[in-house]
């Protein structure tokens, strides 16, 4: 089953008029956001955005329903030009992603809202969500967050040692989390485990960090898998799945507490 956020906090499931009727100043409005793209020969190409629903429902499930939460509808496009080349990747360019993500901000705004956090689960949306952050908080005053899970490393006591260092797309932690959320859905009998063989020249440059490259998937594997998925079980995908969603029901908390008073 594709998970989807309860109807409980959606934002988009309450009129005009109960929009309105809500305190702009003590609400949190968040807006997921994932991709479409390939994920190698096994997993679906909604994964990105399947696992930020599934985060985003955990974190809200766990804390007091004190109506000051609300999510609005997933935005699936993310920026997946790296993923060019292969079937079922259907993204946005970064300028587009931004211009988008403005509007939504800008419509956050006019109805009255003063929080809004970006819930990203896709390694190619950060740079441009951080930088739409910041525009956002410059043009209109709108207190914008921005959250990128994954880049926490709470899978990495939970993976191999290999795997956290290169199994980015499609490897034993994207596996295993699908396995928990949608294992319907993960075709076991194609995993197709593919580790980069560029590692053998890094050393201080890494695929995602403070000093990397851009490089394209195609440059790196030729199924689309990154990593090695043979290990990746439901369990360690439930243990990722409740880590992260402990970590965004704090960021949360933190969102609805803080005060910018310079």
């Amino acid at each position: 089953m594709i998970p989807h956020v309860p109807d409980r906090f959606s934002l988009a499931r309450l009129t005009t008029r109960e929009i309105a009727a809500l305190d702009g100043d003590r609400v949190l409005v968040v807006l997921p956001i994932g991709a479409v793209e390939q994920h190698g020969p096994h997993l679906p190409v909604l994964t990105d955005t399947m696992i930020v629903e599934a985060v985003l429902t955990r974190a809200l499930e766990s804390r007091a329903d004190d109506g000051r939460v609300w999510a609005l509808p997933v935005q699936a496009y993310g920026k997946s030009n790296e993923h060019s080349g292969f079937a079922g990747t259907v993204g946005l360019r970064g300028e587009s992603l931004a211009a988008t993500l403005k509007e939504l901000g800008r419509g956050v705004h006019a109805s009255g809202f003063q929080r809004l956090m970006f819930l990203n689960a896709h390694g190619g949306n950060p740079e441009i969500v951080d930088y739409v952050a910041r525009d956002l908080r410059e043009e209109l005053g709108l207190l914008c967050f921005t959250a990128h899970p994954f880049r926490f490393g709470l899978a990495v006591d939970i993976i191999s040692p290999v795997e956290g260092g290169y199994g980015i797309h499609g490897g034993e932690s994207e596996t295993s989390l699908m396995l928990a959320i949608a294992p319907e859905l993960v075709r076991t009998e194609h995993y197709t485990p593919e580790l980069p063989p560029v590692r053998a020249f890094m050393k201080r440059f890494t695929l995602k960090g403070p000093a990397s490259f851009g490089w394209l998937t195609r440059d790196l594997s030729r199924s689309g898998t990154i990593g090695d998925p043979r290990a990746a079980t439901a369990e360690k995908g439930a243990a990722i799945l409740a880590a992260e969603a402990a970590l965004v029901a704090e960021l949360i908390e933190e969102a609805l507490a803080l005060r910018l008073e310079p």
